[in-house]
């Protein structure tokens, strides 16, 4: 991914919110690759709302850098878990930023219409362990 004009601040360097934008796109982007699009996660009642984020920006990135983005699973459990992109300078190879999320499997209760945190769906769940093993 280029660094481009609407990513950096006045000084040519990565914005800090930019890595959460790329972040989103790519988390968003992983659901759909396995044939679980946030739009049907929504649309079914279910929901996996940010409880907790985080960014350490090692490294600056600037207007024109090519970007890397590696994805894992950093945190696992009956209802939470944590999934992390890490941003690597494509010809260094140095770590540009690292993004964390922590997201809450939740669903929401047909009587009142509160979301309840509920354990991870089955096909979410296999996703996100076969992210796990790839590290």
């Amino acid at each position: 991914m280029l660094v481009v004009l609407g990513d950096v601040d006045a000084a040519g360097v990565l914005y800090f919110a930019t890595v959460y934008r790329w972040h989103e796109s790519t988390f968003t982007n992983w659901l759909a690759e396995h044939g679980i699009p946030l739009e049907q996660i929504l649309s079914s009642g279910r929901g996996l709302p940010v409880r907790t984020s985080w960014a350490d920006y090692p490294s600056a990135a600037r207007l024109g850098d090519d970007v890397r983005v590696t994805r894992s699973i950093a945190e696992l459990t009956e209802t939470d878990f944590v999934f992390e992109t890490t941003w690597r300078d494509a010809a260094s190879g140095r770590v540009v930023a690292t993004v964390s999320t922590k997201h809450v499997a939740c669903e929401r209760d047909a009587g009142s219409g509160l979301f309840w945190r509920t354990p991870i769906w089955e096909s979410l769940r296999s996703a996100l362990l076969a992210l796990t093993n790839e590290g």
